[in-house]
């Protein structure tokens, strides 16, 4: 696998406007963020990108994941650029406007 080299960033990241990023072996190994993650999303934020974080992750609650976030050093996200099982199922639910009770199985960050 070969490098971007630095003309081709600047090219990659002026051509797009929203970045999706998974987290867990991506952005961060455990509570070791991997070298220069936080610096370039930081960068991202700061040029007026979106930027997300995706995990699938549901032993974890949006809140877990913002204050790791903030614990090692990712303080530019909040919870409007993590997208979390917990938070897709509040989002479809909100959208079908469905007030039928809901039984949910799966660990307790879904709740």
């Amino acid at each position: 696998m070969s490098r971007v080299q630095q003309a081709d960033g600047h090219q990659l990241i002026s051509s797009f406007d929203s970045f999706l990023f998974d987290a867990d072996g991506v952005l961060w190994l455990d509570d070791t963020p991997l070298p220069g993650a936080a610096d370039f999303l930081r960068h991202l934020v700061s040029a007026g990108k979106n930027v997300f974080i995706l995990t699938n992750n549901s032993t974890k609650t949006l809140d877990d994941y913002v204050n790791k976030c903030k614990r090692i050093g990712f303080d530019m996200l909040s919870d409007d650029h993590i997208l979390s099982p917990a938070k897709v199922l509040a989002h479809i639910l909100a959208k079908e406007k469905s007030d039928l009770p809901v039984y949910v199985v799966g660990s307790s960050g879904l709740q």
